[in-house]
């Protein structure tokens, strides 16, 4: 994986573009993820999807 800005990972088998972030003064981070489409290494088509997500730091 390489990361060409800060927060952001991109990979080749599909290509996924992810961004997290602490929200200050709370123990919660959010997460956004968008997975492009195309085939995986397997040979498997995956179609493009979104998701978000948050959690608790303890």
């Amino acid at each position: 994986m390489t990361a060409p800005l800060p927060g952001f990972l991109v990979s080749p088998y599909p290509r996924m573009l992810a961004l997290s972030r602490p929200i200050p003064q709370t123990p919660m981070t959010w997460n956004l993820a968008r997975v492009i489409g195309g085939d995986n290494r397997f040979g498997i088509r995956q179609d493009s999807k979104a998701t978000g997500s948050m959690s608790r730091v303890f």
